[in-house]
């Protein structure tokens, strides 16, 4: 068993970086996704409000 333990260690030092780069891009593509969404339904609720004061003028 003491023996199993470096293999074992290094596999997981191994798999870590790979599963925490895999959860990077995962963030990074939920935070591209949900601020391309806000950002589409600021700029189209925005869009209605100018042409409300366009009006209100």
């Amino acid at each position: 068993l003491p023996s199993l333990d470096p293999v074992e260690w290094q596999a997981e030092s191994k798999a870590k970086p790979a599963m925490a780069k895999s959860r990077d891009l995962a963030i990074r593509i939920w935070f591209i996704f949900w601020v391309s969404i806000l950002g589409s339904v600021i700029l189209d609720g925005a869009r209605p409000q100018e042409l409300r004061w366009e009006d209100l003028r």
